[in-house]
């Protein structure tokens, strides 16, 4: 769930986004680059999507809470800023006294998707599936400390299945209807 967070007003030049923690193009970028639009209007100056993509989120992070807290350097977050806050011992900053939530942005939902050809039709058989398999079942992640990732392990933990994180950049990203069928693809989705 994307919020907006930063480290001060927004009074003043040109404030920036620290857009995301992705690369240009993800859906956080989107956000964020719809709601700069939306800000340089209503603030009759240019707002500025900066990325900072890596370490799951920890890059961005890292340099908001760095910047000066005069309400230029603002963050889009997911939901896993503050899973992440929790779970990682050793940040640079605190990420409840050096960053502040200003406004949520929006919500979604996440969906499965599989092949077509998958032999699980529903949630019920791909854990059934799961459990009695000898093959390795994959999700794709953005990353370690990602949404993607930390839903992914939350519903490894709630059904008692070890599916694994699937992060190479190359395969990421591929339409799952065109990969192996041990892949199972978790997406945000429209409601």
């Amino acid at each position: 769930m994307p919020r907006m967070i930063g480290n001060g007003d927004l009074s003043g030049p040109s404030p920036r986004v620290v857009g995301t923690h992705l690369a240009p193009g993800a859906g956080s970028d989107t956000v964020a680059r719809i709601t700069a639009e939306k800000m340089s209007e209503g603030l009759s100056q240019p707002v500025v999507v900066e990325n900072r993509s890596g370490a799951g989120g920890m890059l961005a992070n890292r340099y908001v809470a760095g910047a000066a807290p005069d309400g230029y350097t603002l963050l889009l977050v997911t939901g896993a800023y503050r899973a992440q806050a929790a779970v990682l011992k050793e940040l640079s900053f605190d990420p409840l006294k050096d960053i502040s939530m200003i406004s949520l942005l929006m919500e979604y939902p996440f969906v499965l998707v599989a092949r077509p050809d998958a032999p699980y039709k529903s949630v019920k058989e791909l854990i059934a599936y799961a459990k009695r398999s000898a093959i390795q079942l994959n999700y794709a992640s953005s990353g370690a400390g990602s949404v993607h990732h930390l839903t992914s392990e939350l519903f490894n933990a709630m059904t008692g299945i070890e599916l694994s994180p699937l992060t190479d950049a190359r395969e990421l990203w591929l339409c799952p209807f065109s990969t192996p069928m041990n892949r199972i693809y978790i997406y945000i989705s429209p409601k």
